[in-house]
């Protein structure tokens, strides 16, 4: 279904479902994962909560950790700029191993479906490589891994193109990130669309 833009009218975004897990996350012990809602300044956040956390999981198997966190957002736009940039959900899965370290598994990111309906997502995850093989070695058995400190790289900074256009990049001035993969997130969201007047001014 799509938006039919008009100037007149207010599109109201409400997201309701869950984190329902992860599969194949680097690491040992029991796994949670921070979410949190991020819209551009054209989208006013109306009710719910942006940010959460769930509760850790430790499957026996190592194979499917389970969080079935919910999520339950409202969001309004003007409904001729809906489609500019729509709200994404980022991702931070950590892990806590035996020896009660915290430790970064992963980091992902994945945009709300601009689509009514129930919509089964894959998020995939990625982590930041370390340097040398020493440094991934020490990791390994005291913990520590690399981690973001501009949590913005999560989605990726803007770059200019030699063209004039942008592209998204995860990369600070000259230094990029090297990224690995780290396993996968899934979530299922229900988006729910309604259209309304905008108050007379």
């Amino acid at each position: 279904m799509s938006i039919k833009p008009s100037p007149n009218e207010l599109l109201q975004v409400s997201i309701i479902g869950q984190v329902i897990g992860g599969t194949h996350i680097a690491g040992s012990g029991s796994a949670h994962c921070n979410w949190k809602l991020v819209a551009s300044s054209g989208w006013k956040h109306k009710q719910g909560a942006l940010t959460g956390a769930s509760q850790s999981d430790a499957p026996e198997e190592a194979n499917m950790f389970v969080w079935q966190h919910p999520v339950d957002a409202q969001f309004e736009c003007d409904a001729a700029q809906a489609q500019d940039a729509w709200p994404r959900l980022e991702l931070e899965v950590r892990w806590r191993d035996g020896f009660d370290r915290s430790d970064i598994a992963g980091y992902g990111v994945v945009t709300v479906p601009p689509s009514p309906g129930v919509h089964k997502l894959v998020c995939r995850l990625w982590q930041p490589c370390g340097g040398s093989f020493g440094e991934q070695f020490r990791a390994f058995f005291l913990g520590g891994r690399p981690a973001l400190k501009n949590e913005s790289l999560i989605f990726g900074i803007a770059e200019e193109m030699e063209n004039g256009g942008t592209q998204l990049a995860r990369a600070a001035g000259h230094h990029r990130l090297t990224t690995q993969p780290a396993g996968t997130v899934h979530i299922s969201l229900a988006v729910v669309m309604q259209r309304r007047e905008k108050p007379a001014e």
